[in-house]
This record gives structure tokens, sequence and C-alpha cells, in this order.
């Protein structure tokens, strides 16, 4: 089998690329294929970490064949409007999607899809993916990616934190202070985030501003 690579992939590692293509195959068959040379780069041996570049050729010496592409879910007509309600910018490379509540970002036990699926299938593009999550209660903006390549520059924008995320939240009672910040340590543990009011065990800190946009009878 013979891959060119198209920009998309351009700088993505070797395995996490064959990773792709071959999903069934695990990430130590796959290395163990790079060392012997049945996975080759311009008819080259590479190291697992190599980074492709646009036009290089993979060749895959193996009788497995690639994984299929997953199937598009299908979707109702109401499905169809609530995607194409969901989208509040979009371009060639990024759409903006305002994630109702109650629905989750991926597909998962008790839901056949997420709102990364509706937008897969409404958009006819398996490529389509968030860069960004919020919970299935919360609703808001996340960022979705319509190419591999868009996707991976802004997840690196992400990690460097030049991407600001702000949330509106009404809660019960009267705050009293305008502007407040809370100073907090947190570490995942098993399937729940828990919160420290030091570094525990390696929690991170995390420091959250809060300004008061409107005071109501009962609440913030």
């Amino acid at each position: 089998m013979e891959f060119i690579i198209t920009l998309d992939f351009h700088e993505v590692r070797l395995d996490r690329f064959i990773r792709q293509k071959y999903r069934e195959i695990p990430l130590t068959g796959i290395f163990r294929l790079i060392r012997k040379g049945r996975i080759r780069v311009n008819g080259k041996k590479k190291k697992p970490d190599y980074r492709l570049q646009e036009d290089d050729v993979v060749y895959v010496n193996i009788s497995t064949p690639p994984s299929a592409t997953k199937p598009l879910v299908f979707l109702s007509p109401d499905q169809r409007i609530q995607a194409a309600e969901s989208i509040v910018y979009e371009d060639d490379n990024i759409a903006l999607c305002n994630k109702p509540p109650g629905l989750a970002m991926h597909r998962g036990s008790g839901h056949e899809f997420g709102l990364v699926e509706l937008l897969q299938s409404y958009t006819k593009n398996p490529q389509f993916t968030f860069v960004n999550r919020i919970d299935r209660a919360t609703s808001g903006l996340v960022i979705g990616a319509k190419n591999l390549l868009t996707s991976r520059k802004l997840s690196e924008l992400l990690r460097q934190q030049a991407i600001e995320k702000y949330y509106a939240v009404i809660v019960d009672g009267l705050v009293g202070q305008d502007h407040f910040t809370i100073i907090s340590f947190l570490k995942k543990e098993d399937d729940r985030v828990q919160e420290y009011t030091n570094d525990h065990g390696g929690a991170k800190k995390a420091i959250s501003s809060f300004l008061v946009v409107q005071r109501y009878k009962d609440t913030t």
C-alpha cells in the first residue's frame, strides 16, 4: 500500500499517521513494523517519530488492509436543522458552534452521536473535529476545525494559552463583590477532577476571575 502525504499530514509523526490509517494494529505492532522496515518513507527506513513532509511517499508492506472509513451517522430533518443552527461563524477552515445543553461532544454510552458526529454528517466531512470541549450539561461555543492542519494549529494555540475562554453563569443568591478571583488546585483522579487548596500530589494551579454582570432578585 502506498500513501502520498498531503498538506493535512505535513509534520505529523510517522507512527501517528500509520495508527490513523490502521486502527486495528496496536502501537507496539506499528513500532515493530517500522523497525523491521515494513513501513518506509520515500523508500528509506525512518524512526517512528519522523515528521512527515508534504509529498512524502509512505510504503506499507503488510497484508492487513487499511481501516475502513467510519460511516457518517444518518441525520433526521430536525437534526440537520439543529446542526445548521448551531453554527455561529464559518469560513474555509473553521466553524464556531454553539453547543446546546444536554448534547455530548462525542458519541458514547447512552447516545449514538454527539456534536462532532452531528457536524461531520451535516458537513459531509469526516475530518471535522472540535479542538476544545465542554461538559454535556453546559452550553457554549466550541471551535471546530474542518481539516487536520487547522486542527493541529488551533490545538497548539490552546496549549500556548493564546485562546481565552469566558463563561457566563447564573448562581443562586446575591454576590456582594463586583469582581473577585478564586485560586484553587485541580487534579484528575479516576473519572473526576478533585479540588485542593494546595499543589497536593501534583495538582495544577487554576486561577478563575469573576465579574458580576447583573444582579436579580435572588440570583446573580
